[in-house]
């Protein structure tokens, strides 16, 4: 699959075919006919998305074969969900895999690294939803995303659920950008003029929306090719605790307005 994507993408730099002609090959791509199934090759090139087996109704057999052509076409990892336990007892004799009984989901191959912007936060009300919960959380992370799994945070009152406040708090705040600023301010103490600072780190959000990722994700390579002034302490400058704790201004989520605050309306209260 890589190989043909490849020959495409060298086709459109050498001239030899138009974009447009590129994209309609690389949206016509083959699949593999086996008899009992057609395996779609092209499906992550197309829809960013690859090929996922849906274990129920089909027999070992033909989960192996569709396995064998997917692993053959460059596919490392490999999804396949709604697999019965005697099914992934029979699949493992010829294909080695990380079955997970709760979620009925097995796993062939390495779980990729999270290229993902930001992080899924995967919760359930009760503890007799994991299973669907958990077939979620792991789909998720095979799709190359980060995930957070609350489980049993309870329906009847929110006293279970604040109990994670905290990392609720920092799985959506890393999703928006919110310590951009953060690391403006960072080069600003550094020595870089205040325009410069927030361009800097606009070409940084930039290259993060591209690959799909936080800040708190870029290598230190990656901050240094935009800018040779960044060092390692960045990451301690746009954690989501340090940028907290520097909003000290009274409204500001830090501990220290908090504190203000609550003095305030205790104040208030007394009087």
């Amino acid at each position: 699959m890589n190989k043909e994507i490849r020959q495409v993408l060298e086709g459109v730099r050498q001239g030899e075919i138009s974009v447009e002609q590129a994209m309609l090959q690389m949206k016509t791509a083959p699949f593999e006919d086996i008899g009992f199934a057609k395996v779609d090759l092209h499906r992550k090139a197309r829809q960013g998305t690859a090929e996922v087996i849906y274990g129920a109704g089909k027999t070992p057999q033909q989960m192996a074969g569709i396995l064998d052509v997917m692993k053959k076409n460059g596919q490392e990892t490999v999804l396949i969900t709604r697999l019965s336990p005697e099914s992934a007892q029979e699949l493992a004799k010829s294909h080695e895999l990380s079955y997970h009984a709760d979620a009925r989901v097995a796993i062939v191959g390495p779980m990729p690294e999270p290229y993902g912007l930001g992080t899924i936060l995967v919760a359930t009300g009760g503890t007799s939803d994991i299973p669907v919960a958990e077939e979620a959380a792991l789909t998720a992370q095979v799709l190359g995303n980060k995930v957070m799994r609350l489980y049993d945070v309870g329906v009847a009152g929110i006293h279970r659920t604040l109990a994670h406040l905290e990392d609720i708090m920092e799985a959506s705040a890393k999703n928006g950008f919110t310590n951009a600023t953060d690391a403006a301010d960072y080069l600003v103490g550094k020595g870089v003029p205040f325009r410069d600072a927030h361009g800097i780190v606009g070409q940084l959000v930039l290259l993060c929306i591209q690959k799909g990722i936080a800040l708190d994700d870029l290598s230190l390579e990656e901050y240094r090719q935009i800018s040779p002034v960044f060092e390692e302490d960045v990451y301690d400058a746009i954690s989501m605790k340090t940028c907290v704790e520097k909003r000290i201004t009274i409204g500001a989520p830090g501990q220290e307005a908090m504190k203000q605050v609550i003095g305030i309306y205790k104040k208030m209260l007394v009087e």
